[in-house]
């Protein structure tokens, strides 16, 4: 697996949760940029994010202009001087990206890589995203407390999210004349506050930082153009409602109305199904035997440990039969992608895994200890190499 591609000549480079991690707990600068859209960025995010994916509006801003970035940056993180900017890490997550050779041409990921090495390189990405690094830091996550048991996302209102605005005024900048879609009004300033973390500050102030890479690789072996991949395993943006998207070649997340959509499974070939709620009734064109529920609600991933060996079991089968499995749970932000990063791990697809590769995969307790955020898990972290930048 490669720890860093090459895009337009400039480097985009995986980073490991544990380092992260460090940087929060030290103080140390990093500009720290949540990709997702602002709905799960106000249900949780890392502490000192600040979110960058807004609404739909903002996203396709960002797939058909050049944006300052360093203009908008400058805005969301306090920042008077653009080359202060230059003096520190950017790292960027997603929900649970785990491979930079996966990333497409229509995911919003790339786009914002894309618009940010027009002004910084090299540009690290958090391993795992939010999903993994909250499985093994929850200490170091912001959750909104108006999130209730059995919710996904926490309620909010459209005045909150002002990252639209502050977009239009930075293109406005540059002579880019938009129409802004009609929002309730807001203040710049009072956006860029709500976009930020109350969980800490991020204001800057010049120091030394290092950051762990994944890596350094083979430096004989040709990196991967970010171009030349085709596959998926980070969810592309679409202005129409979001669609499956495939995180191992028989491992898709979707929703209930993927589930029971007999024409969306044709179109993605999905011959199997897990539900991870209480809700939804099973799919009629899915056969009983390729349909497993995990009833348990959100903010109750414990329950879920019962069933986690059922699970990769169900998934495994699948896979011999050449099959693929739909994971879904009610908006896809926590239960079933849970599940997906559980799977991942398991079956040795992501890093994290990899500390236990001398493990019987069946001793699968130990794993869900590392998604509940037990403290033990942090222990059995493989040393990192840190080198300055």
């Amino acid at each position: 697996m490669e720890s860093s591609i090459i895009l337009d000549g400039k480097s985009v480079r995986l980073t490991e949760p544990r380092c992260v991690a460090e940087a929060i707990r030290m103080g140390q600068n990093i500009i720290l940029l949540d990709s997702r859209s602002f709905v799960e960025y106000n249900t949780s995010h890392i502490n000192r994010a600040v979110n960058i994916g807004g609404n739909r509006a903002v996203k396709k801003k960002f797939f058909k202009y050049e944006v300052p970035v360093d203009l908008l940056l400058a805005k969301l993180v306090n920042v008077v001087d653009t080359n202060e900017l230059k003096l520190t890490p950017i790292i960027v997550y997603d929900q649970c990206v785990e491979d930079l050779g996966n990333l497409r041409p229509d995911c919003f990921l790339h786009c914002v890589l894309l618009q940010l090495l027009r002004k910084y390189s090299p540009i690290f990405v958090l391993r795992g995203g939010f999903l993994g690094f909250r499985a093994v830091y929850p200490d170091l996550c912001w959750e909104s407390s108006e999130k209730l048991a059995g919710e996904d996302i926490a309620e909010y209102q459209a005045s909150d999210c002002g990252l639209e605005q502050i977009l239009d005024q930075c293109l406005s900048a540059v002579g880019i004349e938009v129409s802004p879609s009609p929002s309730p009004s807001s203040s710049a300033t009072s956006a860029a506050a709500s976009s930020q973390s109350s969980s800490g500050s991020t204001s800057l102030s010049l120091k030394t930082f290092s950051l762990t890479e994944s890596g350094a690789g083979n430096p004989g072996r040709q990196q991967p153009s970010i171009g030349d991949i085709k596959s998926s395993a980070s969810t592309p943006f679409s202005p129409e409602s979001p669609r499956p998207s495939p995180i191992l070649p028989h491992v898709v997340l979707g929703s209930q109305a993927d589930a029971v959509s007999a024409a969306t499974c044709q179109q993605y070939g999905i011959t199997h199904v897990i539900n991870v709620s209480v809700d939804g009734a099973a799919p009629s064109h899915i056969p009983a035997d390729r349909f497993f529920r995990i009833p348990v609600h959100d903010n109750y991933t414990d329950i879920m440990i019962p069933f986690f060996k059922d699970a990769f079991t169900f998934i495994d089968n699948a896979k011999a039969v050449r099959g693929k499995v739909l994971i879904h749970c009610s908006a896809g932000i926590s239960r079933s992608p849970t599940l997906a990063i559980a799977y991942l791990m398991y079956s040795g697809r992501m890093t994290m895994r990899e500390a236990y590769k001398e493990q019987n995969p069946k001793d699968y307790c130990f794993l869900i200890g590392l998604l509940s955020g037990l403290d033990k898990s942090r222990c059995c972290q493989p040393p990192q190499k840190c080198v300055k930048w």
